[in-house]
Parts: structure tokens; C-alpha cells; sequence
């Protein structure tokens, strides 16, 4: 750990900038992951099909010149794809909030659990940069929710609650 940084358990208090923290965190990613769903998306390949069979329908019964017919696929392939983009893109955004959510009740349970402890890193502003926790469940301590800005913010967590562990025996 260097003189910028900080590793503290979780406090209740932590629940709103976690939660800015970890959307922050995830919408870098929210492009690619939405694109991956667009491809994998069945319905939404069937729409865009559909539409092309159509206007390859309409162009080759009237004969109309090559141009048009390749104005007319662009600005479907665009509208289509804008559309859906941005309905999955709300589904995600939605399910997104859900686990924030849902991994900011779960740290501040398991800060409370017996054997188990959640520890964020925060900058020298007071930001959070990562988080990690500890659980002990069936014996064994088991790892989770760990998020950081770089890998060796994670490895920095990992270490402190590897120690952490060490120190009750787990």
C-alpha cells in the first residue's frame, strides 16, 4: 500500500459511495457488454433479418435502382440496431443497479458476520478505489466482491484479507 492510499473496514456509511464507486467502475465496461448481448440476442437478429428480407422484397419486385436499395439497408441496419442498443442498454443499466445494490447489503452484511470482515481502499480524497471481502461459511473463508481501479489495488485487498484470515485462524 502507498502514502495515497488507504485499506479500512466497511462502514454503513460506505454504502452510497460504494455504490457510485462500483456503477463508475462497471460503465466503462457498459459498451462492450451491451454490444456482446446485442450479438447474442436472437430476437434481435430476427428483427434486423425480417427488415432486410423485406426491403430486398420491395427492391427486387419494382426494380429500383442499386443505390436506393443500399440507402435503404444502411438506414435500417443503423435504426435497428440504435433502437435495440438502447433498449438493452436500460436493461442493463437496470439489472446493473439491482447488484450495487444488492453487493452494498451484502458487504455490510458480512462486516457484521462472525469470522468474516469487508475492507474498501480509499484514495487520498477519501474515494473509494476498491473493495474486498472475507466470509467465513462451512469452515472455510471464501473471497468475494473484490473490485479495484487496477490490479494492484485487488492485489493490495486480496493481501489484507488473506491477513485478516491468518490472524483468526481461517
Amino acid at each position: 500500500m502507498d502514502k495515497d492510499t488507504e485499506i479500512r473496514e466497511y462502514e454503513p456509511t460506505d454504502q452510497a459511495p460504494f455504490q457510485q464507486f462500483y456503477m463508475e467502475m462497471q460503465s466503462k465496461k457498459r459498451t462492450s457488454r451491451v454490444l456482446h448481448a446485442l450479438k447474442q440476442r436472437s430476437s434481435a437478429r430476427r428483427t434486423w433479418q425480417a427488415g432486410l428480407v423485406g426491403i430486398l422484397g420491395i427492391h427486387f419486385s419494382r426494380h429500383s435502382p442499386a443505390l436506393w436499395l443500399i440507402a435503404e439497408l444502411l438506414l435500417w441496419s443503423a435504426g435497428v440496431s440504435v433502437l435495440w442498443f438502447k433498449w438493452i442498454g436500460q436493461e442493463y443499466d437496470a439489472e446493473l443497479q439491482k447488484t450495487c445494490q444488492h453487493m452494498a447489503a451484502e458487504l455490510a452484511r458480512i462486516r457484521k458476520s462472525e469470522k468474516s470482515n469487508a475492507w474498501i481502499m480509499t484514495d487520498r480524497q477519501g474515494s473509494i478505489v476498491g473493495t474486498v471481502a472475507l466470509k467465513y461459511e462451512s469452515g472455510e473463508g471464501k473471497i468475494g466482491y473484490l473490485t479495484g481501479a487496477d490490479p494492484q489495488i485487488r492485489l493490495l485487498l486480496l493481501k489484507n484479507a488473506f491477513r485478516f484470515g491468518r490472524t483468526i485462524n481461517i
